[in-house]
C-alpha cells in the first residue's frame, strides 16, 4: 500500500492499513507548526463570509469529519487512531489537525453570526460513509445530505 496519501484519493481497506504510533511530543511539535495555517484559514473564512454578506449570499459553514482518529469504526470495532496517514501522520494526528480547523470554523461562525453545521460531531466513524479517511462515499453523501437538511430545517 502506498503511504504517500497527502490527501490523494484512494480506497481505504481497514485491514490492509499500515499503522504508525506517534508520541505526544511528536504530535505536539507537528501541531505547533500548523498554528499559522489555522490562523490563515480563519482569515480566509472571514473574507468569504464578508464577500457573501456583501453580495446577499446566505452562507452555511460545515466542519470536516474524518473516518480515522482516536475512535473505533462502528461496524468492525477496529481502533482507528494508529492508522498511518501520509508518511509521518496517523489517525490521531489527522483528527487533531481537523479539530483545530473545525474549532476555528465554529469560532468564526459564532463571531460573525454565521450558521455552522457540526458535521464532524454528527457523522459516525463508519467505513461505509468514506472511501478514504476524509472523502465520502455515495452512501456517506446521502447521510451528510440528511444531516445538513435537518440542521437547515431547525432554523
Amino acid at each position: 500500500m502506498n503511504n504517500d496519501y497527502n490527501f490523494r484519493h484512494y480506497n481505504l481497506e481497514l485491514n490492509a492499513c499500515d499503522s504508525l504510533k506517534l508520541t505526544d511530543k511528536e504530535m505536539e511539535t507537528f501541531l505547533k507548526e500548523r498554528t499559522k495555517s489555522v490562523t490563515d484559514y480563519e482569515l480566509k473564512i472571514r473574507h468569504i463570509i464578508k464577500l457573501c454578506s456583501e453580495n446577499g449570499v446566505k452562507l452555511i459553514l460545515i466542519t470536516q469529519p474524518t473516518l480515522i482518529g482516536d475512535k473505533y469504526e462502528v461496524n468492525s470495532g477496529k481502533y482507528l487512531g494508529n492508522i498511518r496517514f501520509g508518511k509521518y501522520e496517523n489517525g490521531i494526528l489527522l483528527e487533531k489537525q481537523l479539530d483545530m480547523i473545525n474549532k476555528s470554523t465554529i469560532k468564526v461562525a459564532q463571531l460573525t453570526n454565521t450558521k455552522v453545521v457540526r458535521l464532524s460531531e454528527e457523522l459516525p466513524a463508519n467505513i461505509d460513509y468514506y472511501y478514504d479517511p476524509i472523502h465520502f462515499s455515495a452512501k456517506g453523501c446521502d447521510v451528510i445530505a440528511r444531516i445538513i437538511a435537518n440542521n437547515i430545517r431547525i432554523d
